[in-house]
């Protein structure tokens, strides 16, 4: 959910693809919690008093990272359920992860009560 329970997008990139609707680690997970994309080109930041995006990583089950500071730069967006960009986070200790990506996006609504 994002900011006061608002909508929000989230990427999971993960080498292992997923049907089911659960992720294997390892994993990056990117959430966009404000000024959600309506088309794109769109960049967002983290870090240096963004608060539109948070990111971490998971090396293996209940062992995740937040990232410190990054960019998710959308080059495609739509309607068609496709998303493409880049992204690239950096982590405490100095490491970075970083890729380019085509992904297709489903629609999960919850409810918190």
């Amino acid at each position: 959910m994002g900011r006061a329970d608002g909508p929000a997008l989230l990427f999971y990139f993960t080498v292992k693809p997923t049907k089911s609707g659960k992720y294997e680690e390892p994993l990056v997970m990117i959430e966009i919690i404000g000024n959600l994309p309506k088309s794109a080109p769109r960049a967002y930041t983290m870090g240096s008093g963004s608060r539109d995006m948070l990111a971490s990583r998971c090396q293996s089950p209940g062992h995740c990272e937040a990232a410190t500071s990054g960019v998710l730069h959308l080059t495609k967006f739509g309607q068609s359920k496709n998303a493409s960009g880049e992204y690239e986070l950096h982590f405490r200790g100095g490491s970075i992860e970083k890729a380019t990506f085509d992904a297709t996006w489903s629609f999960a609504n919850l409810i918190c009560r």
